[in-house]
């Protein structure tokens, strides 16, 4: 309260309440003369009054004939000053009494009991004053009306005082037991809230006065009058148990602090031997696999041991033969066969039998009696003096064979006989060893039979329609990657990298030399490559877990094996080819069973709405649905089974699903089954593609299907709006689509088998490579059109076709590569326009070339002639992007076997033309 406090409650209980109360009652009082305004008025008799001679009664009223009119007229000046100033005063009082009231209370230090009624004691004088001096004419009534309001003042007043002192005195005892506990314990609270009940505030703040001053000791015998039972102990026994509670409670954090200080101890030792223990795997499997080096010696290691074991038998033999005869010389033996008789009754010879069970059968391919090696003769020079292997298998002995034919154990895993056709592997030593290196440095090639079972190789980079170059090459391969290095995914470090492709457009990844890649996939940010043996290998950006390693790895810089996939045999691997944020990655065993890992918010890695991050998972799905390709777009997946039916899980905001419900699914978390025309038992799938939110398929009877996005005209539809289920582009009726690929915001097709290119969609920046857009045409071709420099060219007929983001790449049969389409990050395998001093386009070199535009289609189009090897050499200067194809001739002395590309770089497999005549 205070000064302050109650020139706050004056002002409330006033202005809010009296106050409009005041005004309603002025109003009904003077609603006569209120119409006047502030300023006195006097009111004028008529002319034929005053000519009545009735003046003095006009002063005290004022009567108006019938037919006159009343004049009213402004007093004079000293009752308008008059006026002004009363009216003055009253504003002053008004503002003036709440802090007169506040003085006047706490100077004469009135009680606060009397605060509730002392603006009314205030007010009282003039309300008197005015009753009995200033209008006299007030009714009875209206004293009565007065009066009882306010007693209803006084009344409310002392209400809110009631409430508002009963609040007080509450905070008061709870302040009470704050500064003297042992005063206002449980028993004395529970006593005092009960007395609160059932008495008034004024007893209780007495009450609560005297257990202040008698520190809680008359509140027992208040107790027991009204029948309260508490459990109150003495203040020692609460201080005992508040000191074994204190302790017992320290004595249990300490033990839980030392139990978790050994369990930290333990998982920290724990996690000191995971980590020696992968370290030794790591350094193991890097160690066994060491980029085929350490291989390829155990292989010469073992090829010339067995050799030396083969040379020391038959140095054995010959000596034992050499005895023998010797002995049989001299007499020391009977010449007579000896024999035996079998169990079933038929005899044999003792030299026939010990040569069956002698050293070199294996080696011979078990001879019988008559088919004896003849061993060289002492001083013969210049021959090996061994048998034929052509006389052996025809069963006539040949104890002189001439000077030009001898067979040797070569390295090669084979018996060579000059003159002869030479021994295969189940002719003689049994299976041999894939990729084994010979003495002459040539290695034994790869087939599909080395690594897995014959009944499961129609699945992955396997399948027959995988590819249309056929079946993954052998031999001497290397894996090239070129475009953007900051994340890792060239294989490379970023700070090296950005330095080689600044000097070199392409890089070799020499941690997959000799591991002879199958297949390779150029994902967002991220790399992959799958070799001949099921091994998967992993670089660039780990954030989203794409590469299947521990969330600990940010980025991998150079190939490593998918360590958490090793019992995978990898026959495909598949990755959102989109930087846009998130990234999944699929992978493909030779059982069919497929793993996803990475990161999606949107289904596409098929495990639930639960798993949006993970490691490698099996996909339940996979287990019971054998699957034998798979496909991934920006936020989407596919999946084509054994049966050719086709199921797609994650993204559909533009129907790039392609399932029933359409519109009315945002995303799918697992794999669904592909409706519309597709949807069909008797239509199987024989591969697809998908772009960012659009998809492509084909089905073995030669139809092409799409579906999704179509802002751009990427579906070959005629249109621009979406399609949200499968619909069948009837251009390439008949014409035999080989392949597909799909861009961010286009597509292509190779039809025909192989002569002819075609690409459909937004052509912003040339990835159609059709040429610069013009007027009538525009930047989006809804239809498809022929790629003229790929197509109708004789020489040059495509395998493969890729595209990523606004940029696409066509592999020939020759093994040449093609593209057009945006360069800004080096990903076409043309210098960047950010790496050199100028920036060119195909614009410019038909300008130096002197050709007209149109022209320039017939020059890309002779791909081995001079003229298109000195093209490119005109973008040493920087291409920020190709309208038209052109031949990157910087991988002319490879032969490229297949391309995949992300948004920002490319991967290539490719082969040394020397090495490969």
């Amino acid at each position: 309260m205070g000064p302050l406090g109650t020139e706050d409650i004056y002002n409330l209980t006033e202005n809010a309440y009296v106050l409009p109360l005041v005004t309603i009652a002025s109003l009904l009082q003077e609603r006569d003369t209120i119409i006047h305004g502030l300023l006195p008025v006097k009111v004028q008799k008529t002319v034929a009054e005053i000519a009545a001679g009735a003046v003095a009664e006009a002063a005290t009223e004022s009567a108006t004939p019938a037919g006159g009119a009343t004049i009213l007229q402004f007093g004079e000046g000293y009752d308008e000053m008059l006026a002004i100033l009363l009216v003055c005063l009253f504003v002053v009082a008004r503002v003036l009494v709440p802090k007169s009231t506040s003085k006047m209370i706490f100077d004469k230090a009135s009680p606060i009991y009397f605060w509730k009624y002392q603006p009314l004691v205030l007010a009282g004088p003039a309300f008197f004053a005015d009753l009995l001096i200033l209008n006299t004419t007030v009714s009875k009534f209206q004293i009565c009306c007065a009066m009882a309001l306010a007693a209803v003042v006084c009344v409310y007043r002392t209400d809110m005082w009631n409430a508002f002192k009963r609040k007080y005195i509450l905070l008061k005892t709870q302040d009470l037991h704050y500064q003297a506990p042992s005063a206002v314990r449980q028993l004395q609270r529970k006593t005092l809230l009960e007395f609160l009940e059932r008495t008034s505030t004024d007893d209780y703040a007495l009450t609560l006065l005297e257990t202040a001053i008698g520190h809680g000791s008359n509140i027992k015998e208040m107790a027991r009058d009204m029948g309260i039972r508490v459990w109150d102990p003495a203040p020692s026994a609460t201080a005992s148990w508040k000191l074994a509670f204190s302790l017992v409670t320290k004595s249990l954090k300490r033990q839980k602090m030392l139990r978790q200080s050994r369990l930290d101890t333990k998982k920290q030792v724990h996690q000191f031997i995971e980590n020696i223990v992968h370290k030794m795997i790591d350094t193991a499997v890097d160690t066994a696999a060491g980029h085929g080096a350490r291989l390829k010696i155990a292989g010469k290691l073992a090829n010339v041991t067995a050799k030396r074991r083969a040379i020391h038998r038959l140095r054995d033999l010959a000596l034992n033969r050499r005895t023998l005869r010797s002995k049989r010389r001299q007499g020391q033996l009977s010449k007579t066969a000896a024999h035996l008789t079998t169990a079933g009754g038929t005899l044999r010879s003792v030299r026939e039998l010990q040569r069956e069970i002698g050293p070199m059968h294996s080696l011979l391919g078990g001879l019988n009696g008559s088919q004896q090696l003849a061993l060289p003769g002492p001083g013969a020079a210049g021959a090996t003096g061994r048998s034929s292997l052509a006389a052996l298998q025809s069963g006539k002995p040949q104890r002189n064979p001439g000077p030009d034919q001898h067979f040797s154990l070569s390295p090669g895993n084979s018996l060579e006989l000059n003159g002869a056709s030479p021994m295969t592997a189940s002719q003689g030593f049994g299976a041999s060893i894939p990729g084994a290196v010979s003495a002459q440095g040539t290695a034994a090639a790869f087939s599909q039979q080395d690594f897995f079972d014959s009944s499961e190789i129609n699945r992955g980079v396997w399948y027959e329609h995988y590819s249309m170059s056929g079946r993954p090459a052998s031999g001497q391969l290397i894996v090239l990657a070129f475009g953007d290095a900051r994340r890792g995914q060239l294989g490379v470090e970023p700070a090296d990298g950005a330095r080689l492709i600044a000097r070199n457009q392409q890089l070799i990844v020499e941690e997959l030399r000799g591991q002879q890649p199958v297949q390779i996939e150029a994902a967002g940010v991220a790399s992959f490559v799958v070799e001949a043996r099921g091994q998967a290998w992993a670089f660039g950006s780990n954030r989203s877990m794409e590469l299947g390693s521990r969330k600990e790895v940010a980025q991998i810089s150079s190939a490593q094996r998918v360590k958490s996939i090793r019992d995978v045999h990898c026959v495909q691997i598949v990755g959102s080819n989109s930087a846009s944020g998130q990234a999944h990655t699929l992978a493909l065993g030779s059982n069919g069973e497929v793993h996803t890992f990475g990161a999606s918010s949107d289904g596409a890695l098929g495990h639930g709405p639960d798993v949006r991050q993970s490691a490698p998972l099996l996909l339940r799905f996979s287990a019971q649905v054998k699957i034998k390709m798979i496909c991934a777009g920006a936020r989407h997946s596919m999946l084509l089974s054994d049966g050719g039916r086709l199921f797609s899980m994650g993204d559909n905001a533009h129907g790039q699903l392609g399932v029933e419900l359409g519109k009315q699914v945002l995303n799918l978390d697992t794999p669904t089954a592909v409706g519309g025309d597709l949807g069909d038992e008797n239509i199987r799938v024989k591969f697809m593609a998908g772009g960012d939110n659009h998809s492509l398929a084909v089905t073995e009877d030669d139809r092409l299907y799409s579906w999704g996005g179509n802002a751009n005209g990427q579906l070959a539809l005629g249109k621009l709006s979406d399609q949200f289920l499968p619909e069948q582009v009837h251009f390439f009726t008949g014409l035999g689509v080989g392949a597909i690929a799909c861009g961010a915001r286009h597509s292509l097709a190779i039809t025909s088998g192989g002569t002819k290119v075609w690409a459909w969609g937004s052509n912003v920046q040339g990835q159609l490579g059709v040429g610069q857009n013009s007027s009538a045409e525009g930047s989006q071709r809804t239809l498809p059109s022929l790629v003229a420099t790929l197509s109708n060219t004789r020489g040059l007929m495509a395998v493969q076709c890729v595209a990523a983001s606004n940029h696409s790449l066509v592999v020939m049969a020759g093994g040449e590569l093609y593209a057009f389409g945006q360069n800004s990050h080096g990903q076409l395998g043309f210098p960047t326009p950010g790496s050199v001093s100028a920036v060119r386009d195909v614009s410019l070199v038909t300008k130096q070339l002197g050709i007209e535009q149109p022209q320039f289609n017939r020059v890309r189009a002779n791909a081995r002639n001079k003229e298109e090897m000195d093209i490119s050499k005109l973008f040493d200067d920087g291409a920020d992007k190709l309208w038209l194809p052109v031949r990157v001739v910087a991988m002319s002395q490879y032969r490229v076997m297949a391309v995949s590309t992300g948004d920002m770089h490319t991967l290539a497999i490719a082969q040394h033309r020397h090495s490969a005549s």
